[in-house]
């Protein structure tokens, strides 16, 4: 089972209401290993607001649904952070892949995608499109995760295998949340921190050290829901940053907002429920 797990700023803050609504969903066990979540998103309209997305260290796969067409793409690994405006009326349904894996279904490497996207056409070829439309027009989130979930065990059945390396290193930054050196990495796995680094370029399109500090920020967020009340020194500490500017810091890079704001904001949620 995993132990790491991604935190998306909509799950994070509770940000939903009448207008707007993020919601995630379990994948099915055996495919558990592959698949962080299933998520959707929707925007009825109204009052123009924004949809934040956090660096996850995960690749998504994103339907976005209109009128019963749809659209398909594969976003790559994000480095930093995003806020995507809300005007009109769209809903968007998405499969996050944990990034180790996820050539295991895809095929490729997320280095290909970048963090902009491409089509999914260009990743499963012309099946692509039979499968965004049977994705659009399924009845329920229980007939579309299952439409899903029945191609992702066809895909399993022709499975590529990333590099052993870079399978073993993401193992130990997840173990590790993150709060590991690129050296300490490279000595982990007896190999040199070059062979490291060009082992990650190739794979993800980034260096380990920004994937270290993305789970280190992941871990972060998880540890700062359970305690909001924590004092910014003392998470720092827990979390491997060297002082409370350090983190604050980090966290205005990857989520743009200070976490004193974000801390306050799911407090008085909290207070509410």
């Amino acid at each position: 089972m995993r132990l790491f797990r991604p935190v998306q700023a909509p799950w994070l803050q509770q940000e939903s209401d009448d207008s707007y609504q993020y919601t995630e969903y379990a994948p099915s066990f055996d495919l558990s290993a592959y698949v962080a979540c299933y998520w959707t998103s929707s925007f009825q309209g109204g009052k123009a607001r924004h949809h934040r997305i956090l660096p996850d260290g995960c690749v998504d796969l994103i339907v976005s649904i209109t009128d019963n067409n749809a659209q398909a793409f594969v976003a790559g690994f994000m480095n930093r952070f995003d806020v995507l405006p809300l005007t009109e009326p769209t809903f968007s349904f998405g499969i996050r892949f944990y990034s180790d894996s996820v050539h295991t279904l895809l095929r490729h490497h997320p280095a290909d995608f970048g963090d902009g996207g491409i089509e999914l056409e260009l990743v499963w070829g012309n099946p692509a499109f039979e499968i965004a439309e049977t994705i659009a027009q399924a009845r329920d989130m229980k007939e579309r995760i299952a439409v899903v979930e029945a191609v992702l065990r066809k895909k399993l059945d022709k499975a590529y295998r990333p590099e052993r390396l870079f399978e073993r290193c993401m193992g130990h930054i997840f173990a590790n949340k993150g709060m590991l050196s690129v050296r300490k990495l490279a000595e982990m796995e007896h190999y040199s921190e070059r062979t490291v680094r060009r082992t990650f370029a190739h794979e993800l399109g980034v260096s380990p050290k920004e994937v270290l500090e993305v789970v280190q920020f992941q871990s972060l967020l998880v540890g700062l829901q359970q305690n909001v009340h924590a004092r910014l020194a003392d998470l720092a500490l827990l979390y491997g940053y060297a002082d409370h500017a350090h983190l604050s810091n980090q966290f205005k890079r990857f989520y743009g907002l200070a976490p004193q704001t974000v801390m306050a904001q799911i407090a008085c949620q909290a207070t509410n429920r």
